[in-house]
């Protein structure tokens, strides 16, 4: 999540940089959901990390239909 949200403060413009972040997103909400076991709030974490990819996924079709 911390890699994630780095990398989206330094991709203004940049397409493949939040790109990446989304993937870094997923990854830290399956990560998340996976280990929850024990810890509860685990999951809370890994809703936020799917909330914040979908978000990132909508500002990049945001910005392409602009674009055309």
């Amino acid at each position: 999540m911390l890699i994630a949200g780095i990398i989206t403060l330094v991709s203004k413009e940049s397409k493949g940089l939040t790109i990446t972040a989304i993937v870094f997103y997923i990854l830290g909400g399956i990560l998340g959901f996976a280990n929850a076991g024990t810890f509860s709030d685990l999951k809370i974490w890994a809703v936020i990390d799917l909330i914040f990819a979908a978000c990132l996924l909508i500002q990049i079709l945001k910005n392409g239909k602009k674009e055309n």
